[in-house]
């Protein structure tokens, strides 16, 4: 159906319209067609900032962040400005490949125009840095607006730098704060309490 269409598009010329254009390489990525998506893209004469962060963001669902990462620099070297959504789906990559030097020049970008603030970009700075335990921390401090994902994201960092006696304390403080843990903080808690040291923690969770 999205081939037709885009055969439809380019017979009619509608092409040239970026709203259309960019919904159909939205659809494109959907159905992980990211070579029809990329070919559309090319085709359209005028990009607008929207129709650069879907295709960039639709790498990074098709699990294929270098190209995500790849289009981001064609971004910039069009002048064009990023959104945080934008950055957000970059620092996603940033983080399936391990480019923590190429993720930093990102957090770099965000203080130059007080971006880091933002909820949904301190999470991903958050995932990003997962695996040098005091720079999440330092990312998760700076989240303002702390929702679920956040507090989920930074007992994950916990486990991964062997920290399960910190994680389980910040999964505590998370219920403090009366913030509501998902499942998948629920279950990073629940392994967290099978190694950490202190088990009257552990137990306090489980309850």
């Amino acid at each position: 159906m999205a081939q037709s269409l885009h055969a439809h598009i380019l017979k009619t010329g509608t092409y040239r319209d970026v709203f259309i254009s960019t919904s159909l390489i939205n659809a494109y990525m959907k159905c992980g067609a990211d070579i029809h998506a990329r070919k559309l893209f090319d085709e359209i004469p005028e990009r607008n900032v929207v129709t650069w962060t879907s295709l960039i963001t639709g790498y990074v669902r098709n699990s294929k962040p270098e190209s995500s990462i790849e289009l981001f620099v064609e971004l910039l070297q069009t002048g064009c400005y990023p959104t945080n959504y934008t950055l957000g789906s970059v620092l996603s990559a940033c983080s399936s490949l391990c480019e923590i030097d190429f993720g930093k020049q990102i957090h770099g970008y965000l203080v130059k125009y007080g971006l880091e603030l933002d909820t949904s970009i301190g999470n991903s700075l958050c995932g990003l840095y997962s695996k040098c335990g005091r720079l999440a921390a330092k990312a998760f401090q700076r989240i303002e607006d702390k929702n679920v994902i956040s507090w989920t994201t930074i007992v994950l960092a916990c486990g991964d730098n062997d920290n399960a006696e910190l994680g389980l304390r910040m999964f505590a403080d998370m219920l403090v704060e009366n913030v509501q843990p998902n499942e998948f903080t629920l279950t990073s808690a629940m392994s967290l309490c099978c190694v950490a040291p202190d088990l009257c923690l552990g137990k306090q969770v489980y309850s």
